[in-house]
C-alpha cells in the first residue's frame, strides 16, 4: 500500500532563551549515555514520552529537549540535570582518608574473577553460534529485496544487497531524503529517520537508483530469541521525502530462510 501526503514541519519547542547552551556538546553528551546504556534512540524516546525523530534532533545538535522533561532524561541516563544541560561530566573528586584494601581480599578477588572469567568463556564458547538467514521478498508482484540475516546469543544483524520496487511510476519519484524501520513480529529492531537539513542526500535521485545502492547494515543491542526470527515476519518500513515535500511510505514483508551452509563461531 502507497501512502501519498502533505509534509507538515513545524518547531515544536522554543529554546532561545537556552541560546548560551552548547546544543552540540549536550547532543553528543546525549549520544554517548544513550549507547552506553544500551538503548536505541526509539526507545530512549519511548522512557520521556518522545519520537525517535525527536532523540535524533537532540543528538545532532539541532534542538535541545523540552525542559518538561530534563530531570526525567537526566534520570535515566545515569546524571544530574545541570551536567545534562552543560553537556559535560563533571569530575568526582576521591574522598579522603579511603581505606586501603587489603592485600588478601585483592588477591581473592582477582582468583574468583579468573575463574568466572574462565568459566564464561567455556560457556560463551559452547553458545557462540551463527544462525545466517537468506531474506526473499514475501510480496514478489509489488517489490523484490535481497539480503542476510545474521543472528548469534540474542543479536542480529541484517544486511539489504538489492532493493526495487517493480512500479516503474514509483521507481522514477524523485526523492531527496528517506527514512526506514525494521520489525520482527512487531518488536522494533533498528530504525533511521530524516530530520530537517541532517542525512539529505547529496542529489535529488529516484527511488531506483537510491534502492540501486542501498545498503541497511546493522547490529541491533536489542535482545531478539531465535523462536521470535523463525516466525518469519520481518517487516522494512521505508519512507521518502519528495522534492516537493511529500512522504511517499512503503511497507516490505520480508521471508527469512535458514542458510543451508550455516556458519559456527568457536
Amino acid at each position: 500500500m502507497l501512502i501519498i501526503k502533505n509534509k507538515k514541519r513545524s518547531s515544536k519547542y522554543n529554546f532561545e532563551e537556552w541560546s548560551s547552551m552548547d546544543n552540540n556538546k549536550i547532543g553528543k553528551l546525549i549520544a554517548d549515555l544513550r549507547k552506553k546504556q544500551g538503548l536505541t534512540q526509539e526507545q530512549l524516546g519511548e522512557k520521556v514520552g518522545v519520537g525517535f525523530r525527536s532523540v535524533s534532533k537532540w543528538e545532532c545538535g539541532k534542538t535541545l529537549p523540552d525542559i518538561g522533561i530534563v530531570n526525567e532524561l537526566s534520570k535515566i541516563l545515569g546524571i544530574s540535570s545541570d551536567e545534562l544541560l552543560s553537556g559535560e561530566l563533571k569530575i568526582k573528586e576521591d574522598i579522603p582518608n579511603k581505606k586501603k584494601t587489603s592485600p588478601k581480599l585483592i588477591i581473592t578477588i582477582s582468583i574468583l574473577t579468573l575463574i568466572i572469567i574462565f568459566i564464561s568463556t567455556i560457556f560463551i564458547t559452547q553458545k557462540n553460534k551463527t544462525y545466517t538467514y537468506k531474506i526473499f521478498s514475501a510480496e514478489t508482484k509489488e517489490y523484490f529485496v535481497d539480503g542476510i540475516a545474521n543472528y548469534n546469543n540474542g543479536k542480529i544483524s541484517v544486511s539489504i544487497n538489492t532493493l526495487y520496487f517493480k512500479d516503474e511510476e514509483l521507481n522514477n519519484t524523485i526523492i531527496q531524503n528517506h527514512e526506514y524501520k525494521i520489525t520482527i513480529n512487531e518488536k522494533f529492531l533498528f530504525g533511521y529517520g530524516y530530520i530537517e537539513n541532517v542525512n539529505a542526500l547529496n542529489n535529488p535521485v529516484t527511488i531506483k537508483e537510491f534502492t540501486n545502492n542501498l545498503k541497511i547494515i546493522f547490529d541491533s543491542t536489542t535482545k531478539v530469541s531465535k523462536s521470535l526470527i523463525d516466525k518469519n515476519d520481518m517487516i522494512i518500513k521505508m519512507q521518502f521525502l519528495t522534492n516537493q515535500n511529500e512522504e511517499l511510505e512503503k511497507e516490505l514483508k520480508l521471508n527469512l530462510v535458514v542458510d543451508k551452509n550455516q556458519k559456527n563461531n568457536n
